[in-house]
Formats: structure tokens, C-alpha cells, sequence
């Protein structure tokens, strides 16, 4: 089916990729509660407050009062193009399960006709070793971005996360 598809593709039929316009939020920015500082005061204003912006979906802001927790991450993860899994020492230590139930809802929604699905954004001591086997079997490592490497090039950070994204 697969080369079927591939040779379907190459005549201008079958499937079509989707694209970023194709979906309401840009990126879907996933954190733990320790890290509200981390993405409000950087992540936010360097992507969705600056020239060229993006539209965020964060968890805090964009799920409305009464509504389900888990709806809300499933509806963003679904709603959004790509999503961007801000990872702490805390988010993988997650005492109330949220970030593994977010995991979980980024690695079902990972599907070919979305390349590179998930990002990954480690903060602080965090190492690739540390993350879930189950993440990394499904993450490029193009696609693992760790923000300790741009220390005084915070810029240069946005510029890749957003070159990484496909935006």
C-alpha cells in the first residue's frame, strides 16, 4: 500500500500531505507545572510575540474553565501541527501522571502524512538517555532540541525550533 501510495503521489494523486495551514494552532506546547516560567517568559514571547508568529496552544490558557484536563491536551495535540514536549527533570518526575498521559497523546497522534510529529525540547540537566524508551523509539533526533546548547544564543534556538517544526 505504501508504494502504491508513493507511486500514486508521484502522478499527483493519492494522498496529500497536510500542512500547517491545515490546522488551527501552530504548536502545541506541552509542560509540566514547574515549567509555566520557563514557557511564559521564553517560549511564548519568542514565538507567538515576536515578527514572524505562530499560533501556541498552552494547556493553561487555551483549555476553558470546567473542561476535562485530558480533553483539553487530546484537543490541542489534535488541533495543532506539530507538538513541542517542554522537558524538565520535573515533567519526567510528574507526580500526577499529566505528562505521561501527554506522552502518551503525542505518540498516538504521530502519523505519516505529519513528518516529524513531535519535538522535543530538553530543559535544564536532562539527557537524552533520560527520556522514555517509547519516545525515543518514535523521535528523530534531528528533532531533539536541548535548550543548555544555546545558552547565549537563545535566537539561534527559536531559528532551529521552528526550522525543525517545518515554520
Amino acid at each position: 500500500m505504501r508504494y502504491r501510495n508513493a507511486l500514486l503521489k508521484l502522478f499527483g494523486l493519492g494522498i496529500q500531505y497536510l500542512t500547517p495551514k491545515d490546522f488551527y494552532f501552530t504548536l502545541f506546547v506541552a509542560y509540566c507545572e514547574a515549567d509555566i516560567p520557563f514557557v511564559y517568559r521564553k517560549v511564548r514571547p519568542e514565538l507567538e510575540l515576536c515578527n514572524q508568529p505562530v499560533r501556541l496552544f498552552l494547556k493553561d490558557r487555551d483549555v476553558l474553565p470546567g473542561v476535562p484536563i485530558a480533553d483539553g491536551i487530546i484537543c490541542g495535540i489534535t488541533y495543532s501541527w506539530k507538538s513541542v514536549l517542554v522537558i524538565s527533570d520535573d515533567f519526567l518526575q510528574d507526580c500526577s501522571q499529566w505528562s505521561h498521559f501527554t506522552i502518551d497523546a503525542a505518540l498516538y497522534s504521530v502519523t505519516d502524512l505529519i513528518p516529524n510529529r513531535i519535538i522535543l525540547l530538553l530543559v535544564g540537566p536532562v539527557q537524552v538517555e533520560d527520556l522514555p524508551e517509547r519516545l525515543l523509539n518514535v523521535v528523530e533526533e534531528k528533532c531533539i532540541l536541548r535548550a543548555e546548547d544555546y545558552q547565549d544564543r537563545d535566537e539561534t534556538l527559536w531559528k532551529d525550533l521552528r526550522k525543525t517544526a517545518g515554520i
